[in-house]
């Protein structure tokens, strides 16, 4: 639901999702696609990358939820609740970019044009970062339906970033 007094960063009131956000699936989740990884690709490296980086989100949502996020399908919640400073959460969650994209170019050699469409795509994401962070919140009365489309709509993100990043070389 949207409750504009939810947190100063985000309207959104999270109420119960635990195979979404608890950290007992995000164990899970971390297992099998770390497995799956693993698996198919024959590197334990990237097994454990790709389980690292699943496990990694419900960490980085601790910090950043207010007491909402679930352990497990009981209803024990937890949260430090950074959301509540919007100074604090665009500190760190603009370093945590900035890392990303550093860690992403020390490992990628990107040509001429596919530098092109990763800026353009870093670009578009501060964009939407900052409307989401300063722009108008969505009214309370807003059907959930409306609020999830931009959320299946972040896929064409993911072939974006797909698109950029496909045939590249590590360093």
């Amino acid at each position: 639901s949207v409750d504009h007094l939810a947190t100063a960063v985000t309207p959104l009131n999270f109420e119960y999702y635990p195979y979404s956000h608890s950290l007992l699936m995000s164990i899970v989740y971390s297992v099998l696609l770390g497995g799956t990884v693993g698996f198919f690709l024959k590197s334990r490296r990237a097994a454990i990358g790709v389980a690292l980086v699943v496990a990694s989100h419900w960490l980085l949502d601790y910090v950043t939820h207010r007491p909402d996020l679930p352990i497990s399908f009981d209803h024990t919640i937890v949260g430090l609740g950074m959301w509540n400073s919007v100074t604090a959460t665009v500190a760190l969650e603009t370093s945590m970019f900035a890392l990303g994209i550093f860690l992403y170019l020390k490992e990628t050699s990107l040509s001429n044009g596919r530098q092109k469409w990763f800026w353009g795509l870093i670009g578009f994401l501060l964009l939407i970062y900052a409307g989401n962070i300063f722009g108008p919140k969505p009214p309370v009365d807003m059907a959930p339906a409306l609020i999830a489309g931009p959320a299946l709509a972040m896929w064409l993100l993911v072939l974006w970033g797909y698109l950029v990043d496909r045939d590249q070389r590590s360093n």
